[in-house]
């Protein structure tokens, strides 16, 4: 197989604050994931991915950035946004003004673990979870 024909181990994409930001970036990620034949992660990761994302749409600004990387049994995935925010779980709140909450909440129970890095013009947010059984990782 020549170098060409390998799977990237990583992928980093841009993107700009645009209406299909987050569908485009699920879809590069399931695409990813379809490459790396790791189908045990098709559920979960893009509902963990796809809420990182819009909160990037939201509450940051862009550019934002998608990176996928694949480890020898996991994979990590960060969103970079020049907003500079702090994401932190935050209590539920059901009704009023500031509704929502659910957010992180569920990304906390979809991953392994995750963590974020912040600066005033710059966050990172990132996600990792083991890979399930052996793979062939091509």
């Amino acid at each position: 197989m020549a170098d060409r024909d390998i799977p990237a181990r990583q992928v980093h994409e841009t993107f700009d604050l645009a209406a299909d930001t987050i569908l485009r970036a699920r879809r590069l990620l399931q695409s990813w994931l379809d490459v790396h034949r790791l189908d045990s992660l098709r559920t979960d990761i893009p509902v963990a991915v796809g809420e990182l994302v819009t909160n990037a749409v939201v509450h940051g600004k862009a550019p934002i950035q998608l990176v996928m990387t694949l480890g020898r049994d996991r994979i990590r995935i960060e969103v970079h946004d020049a907003g500079g925010g702090h994401p932190a779980i935050r209590p539920i709140q059901r009704t009023g003004p500031h509704a929502g909450g659910w957010g992180l909440h569920m990304v906390d129970e979809l991953v392994d673990t995750w963590g974020t890095h912040t600066s005033p013009d710059a966050t990172i947010i990132w996600i990792e979870r083991s890979i399930p059984g052996p793979q062939d990782l091509a």
